[in-house]
């Protein structure tokens, strides 16, 4: 944010003029050095990790209450799932189930899915800016970039508001038909923007619709005006969840079906991700990970093939450097994930190498190649148990929590929300470092400014910040 100097007179004394210089030199500094939060987990490519460090213990500074709690669209799960032999299962797409905060600067912004309405806090004292209405629930956290807000909403248009003052400063509508339905209780349009959006490079990223036979499409839009950069139909897609992307792809997840990829440049559908379904999905330097599905497993894709290279017990995970932190419904694990995904690739040629052997065996060869190809086809499996064996080692540690409804990473500790609590693990070693309260499940948890910043299904955001000294 902008520094704004005060006037000093021609007559004020050198020293004072020096000190006010100084003063404001290290204000700017320390604003450079904080990191804001601008979209939904931090970053288009939904790492949900800051390199902003905040010190526990930490102590409640604000809460603020909206008038109405999340109404999300999705149902809770059936209380069981015969097909998987699965009781009680946990919710699988949550995206909507708490008001997601995104923060830049001094000020915090998040859309409510129950009263059309996107707010602007304060975030040193919860304070409500301003806020700016649209015509339908905005159900996924708007993106800041350039000063900024872009949101979609349920009455299908995709939103620039200014961020000082909240005045839009212009909307689009993604597909053509103006028709509204009822849905979730409400009257919407045909075709929803339920997609987290994406912005970078000039450009805002999102689909509208979530009924293909009523018409779903994926869009760019210049983030100046509005204008359409291009507008790709889509068949057979229900876009649902946080988007995200790399430098040439747009992922887009379809609620409890597999994410799908397209180019950046121009939309052209690029295919599906192959493995665990669910509206997870994060994207890291080496693979794109997605899921829980229905077993809670997270997926590991190469996003050239869009084949599942690995998959990783877990509802969710955040990723820095070679590790992986997986959140499970009883445990946080840390993963040396190039470890695994190295071992993972030679298991899976090892497997297919297997197959070949054994398609061979099938189809019928002479008594000498046969016995060739039984010992080459032993010493495979062989292999591939101890290559599994192996892949054990990676997990560097395992410790029970029962703090699974959202993983962040800030600095070297990991901040897991539970319900009625909010919990920071130290990332060396898993141990619990604070814990909180929090009004209701914490599902959405945020860093930035040197607060932390936790969202529940109750409508409560609650800032915390480290305890004085």
């Amino acid at each position: 944010m902008p520094i704004r100097k005060k006037n000093l007179s021609q007559s004020g004394n050198e020293s004072t003029r020096a000190a006010l210089i100084f003063t404001l030199l290290l204000i700017a500094s320390s604003l450079l050095k904080a990191d804001d939060w601008p979209t939904y987990r931090h970053d288009n490519a939904r790492s949900g990790v800051t390199e902003e460090t905040i010190a526990a213990p930490l102590a409640l500074a604000w809460s603020h209450h909206s008038p109405q709690l999340p109404r999300p669209a999705w149902p809770p799960p059936a209380k069981a799932d015969f097909w998987h032999h699965i009781s009680n299962p946990a919710p699988r797409v949550t995206y909507d189930r708490a008001f997601q905060p995104v923060i830049a600067g001094n000020n915090l912004f998040y859309g409510s899915s129950a009263d059309d309405q996107i707010r602007c806090l304060d975030v040193t004292s919860g304070h409500v800016l301003w806020t700016c209405y649209t015509d339908g629930p905005v159900r996924l956290a708007p993106a800041v970039y350039m000063g900024r807000l872009y949101a979609g909403s349920d009455d299908g248009y995709i939103y620039c508001i200014e961020i000082t003052v909240g005045k839009v400063v212009w909307k689009v509508r993604i597909c053509k038909s103006q028709r509204k339905i009822p849905g979730n209780g409400r009257l919407i349009s045909v075709s929803p923007v339920r997609t987290g959006l994406v912005v970078d490079g000039g450009a805002v990223y999102g689909c509208a619709g979530i009924f293909p036979e009523a018409g779903v499409a994926l869009c760019a839009l210049k983030t100046d005006d509005g204008a359409t950069i291009w507008n790709k139909p889509l068949m057979d897609i229900s876009p649902q969840g946080y988007m995200l992307a790399s430098q040439t792809k747009l992922y887009a997840p379809t609620g409890r079906a597999n994410p799908v990829v397209f180019d950046m440049g121009d939309g052209s559908f690029l295919g599906a991700l192959g493995g665990p379904a669910g509206a997870f999905a994060l994207l890291t330097g080496d693979s794109v990970a997605f899921g829980p599905g229905s077993t809670g497993e997270i997926g590991m894709a190469d996003p050239e093939t869009n084949e599942t290279i690995a998959t990783f017990e877990g509802l969710r995970m955040v990723v820095r450097e070679r590790m992986s932190y997986l959140q499970t419904e009883t445990a946080i694990i840390a993963v040396d994930r190039i470890h695994r995904l190295e071992q993972a690739r030679r298991l899976n040629e090892l497997r297919k190498s297997q197959e070949q052997i054994s398609q061979k065996l099938k189809g019928g060869v002479g008594p000498a190649e046969a016995i060739n190809l039984t010992a080459k086809l032993n010493s495979l499996k062989g292999t591939a148990a101890k290559v599994e064996a192996g892949m054990k080692q990676s997990v560097m540690w395992n410790i029970p929590c029962s703090h699974n409804n959202e993983l962040i990473m800030a600095g070297e500790l990991l901040f897991a929300g539970g319900d009625g609590e909010v919990a920071a693990y130290s990332a060396k070693d898993g141990s619990l470092v604070w814990k909180g309260p929090a009004e209701g499940r914490a599902y959405g948890l945020t860093v930035a400014s040197g607060r932390l910043f936790v969202s529940t299904d109750q409508g409560v955001i609650h800032c915390y910040r480290p305890e004085k000294k």
